[in-house]
């Protein structure tokens, strides 16, 4: 970027302006283009972990049920009641 002396004046014209506007744009929807398949990946992510939380929670929801039973049972096997 050019040093401007000291108070020298900027004049910044509407077409100035707008082509700034242009070039942002482009660059905003190239970066959009190149993440757009990294948010994919990580929706797909999210959607594993959920699939594998809710088998953990099933797994112990089971394991919380059984457990009771097993140990009802075990207990009557060692004590011969």
């Amino acid at each position: 970027m050019t040093q401007l002396p000291d108070g020298a004046a900027v004049v910044i014209t509407t077409a100035d302006m707008y082509r700034e506007l242009v070039i942002l744009t482009r660059t905003v929807d190239h970066l959009a283009a190149e993440l757009n398949p990294r948010l994919r990946q990580v929706d797909d992510h999210e959607t594993r972990l959920r699939g594998l939380e809710r088998r953990l929670w099933a797994g112990l929801g089971v394991a919380g049920v059984l457990m009771p039973a097993a140990s009802a049972f075990i207990t009557t096997r060692l004590t011969g009641a």
